[in-house]
């Protein structure tokens, strides 16, 4: 392997090189083991069983990147290099929220809708609908119908959250917030372990140390 350097001093070495300045490289967004490396574009600078920090370079754009003897030849780097890290979250959790349900109730009626005028028959004064379904009872065309709507009705409740709860709430929105981030499906999460809880006036702190499998690559841009 090459010696270890910043991504500031290959920076600097490749302008100083060529007078260019490329559009970015992609460098290590944690610290960790490398397991797997899949190199798309460029010359990877890292290899399997390595432990790197986090701002590393990974993948070279510099073709010639291991031939000092030859003048630089740049492309634009890609690839997908992973790895295992370890990640302390800590989750906010309030003590109470509120939230909107459905209640299990239901409102009915019936509607007339001649041409582009609609009657109601019966009462629909309900302000706290989720969503209603229609049933055309009959009708000519766009002329004329008869219509049972049935209104489905929602409620805001408060909910109070006792420690346990806290800490499964926690867990569960690490494991969301994995899986909008996901770009791989070798991506994964290994284990999350739990590491305290503090109880605040209004919120609850929940500490985990997770073990991820992620795609190591971010890209990162010169300035």
């Amino acid at each position: 392997l090459m010696p270890e350097m910043s991504l500031s001093e290959l920076l600097s070495m490749e302008k100083e090189a060529t007078g260019l300045y490329l559009s970015g490289h992609p460098v290590s967004k944690y610290d960790g083991y490398i397991i797997g490396i899949i190199a798309k574009k460029g010359v990877v600078t890292i290899s399997t069983s390595q432990t790197i920090k986090k701002g590393n370079l990974l993948i070279s754009g510099n073709l010639n990147f291991y031939n000092e003897n030859k003048e630089p030849n740049y492309i634009c780097p890609d690839g997908i290099i992973l790895g295992k890290t370890v990640v302390y979250e800590k989750i906010i959790v309030k003590k109470e929220v509120k939230e909107t349900i459905y209640n299990n109730k239901k409102n009915e009626y019936f509607n007339l809708i001649i041409g582009k005028h609609v009657k109601n028959i019966s009462n629909n004064n309900n302000v706290n609908v989720g969503y209603a379904r229609i049933n055309r009872i009959f009708g000519i065309g766009s002329l004329f119908s008869l219509n049972k709507i049935t209104e489905y009705l929602i409620e805001e409740i408060t909910v109070n959250y006792s420690e346990d709860e806290a800490i499964r709430y926690a867990k569960s929105k690490i494991i969301y917030d994995f899986n909008l981030t996901k770009l791989n499906e070798q991506e994964c999460i290994e284990s999350i372990d739990f590491v305290s809880i503090n109880e605040c006036e209004d919120v609850y702190e929940v500490s985990f140390m997770v073990k991820y499998i992620r795609n190591f690559c971010e890209f990162k841009k010169k300035v």
